[in-house]
């Protein structure tokens, strides 16, 4: 009996250190999967480089962005609508009606919109107009623009 317990005993001591073998070829791999060249660090790390760069990038572009629209802005040249009757759509000949300011859209605007069709006209815009410019207006403060 003692024989077959010092048996067990051994094979028992035996998987003990394989087991620890084990473990520590598991543990070596996954600290090697962590720090190695291609480990979880680094590419977090390269991740993280790869991920400011583009950020740089983008702001730069961005900023690019910026700049054109702004030349473009300042390129685009509104010049002061010169409309002597404001809400008044001037005739061009017997056909053809001409909107000069924004107190003219706004009055054919409200016209259309109370039934009047235009039918057999030409209506045409005569100057650029920008709601965003005081020069696309004859009057710029004004905020009635109900019925003109």
């Amino acid at each position: 009996m003692k024989e077959k317990f010092r048996k067990e005993k051994g094979i028992t001591l035996i998987a003990l250190v394989i087991t620890i073998i084990v473990l520590l070829i598991l543990a070596g791999v996954s600290i090697a999967m962590l720090t190695g060249e291609n480990g979880i660090l680094s590419q977090a790390q390269r991740a993280k480089e790869e991920t400011e760069q583009a950020e740089k990038n983008e702001m730069s572009d961005l900023a690019s962005m910026e700049s054109l629209i702004n030349e473009y802005q300042n390129n685009i040249s509104i010049p002061q609508v010169t409309d002597e009757d404001p809400g008044q759509l001037e005739e061009e000949g017997t056909d053809t009606l001409v909107i000069n300011s924004i107190e003219d859209l706004v009055f054919f605007s409200n016209d259309v919109t109370n039934g009047n069709t235009y039918e057999g006209k030409t209506v045409k815009l005569g100057v650029n107009l920008d709601f965003n410019s005081d020069k696309s207006y004859v009057d710029p403060d004004r905020t009635n623009f109900g019925r003109i």
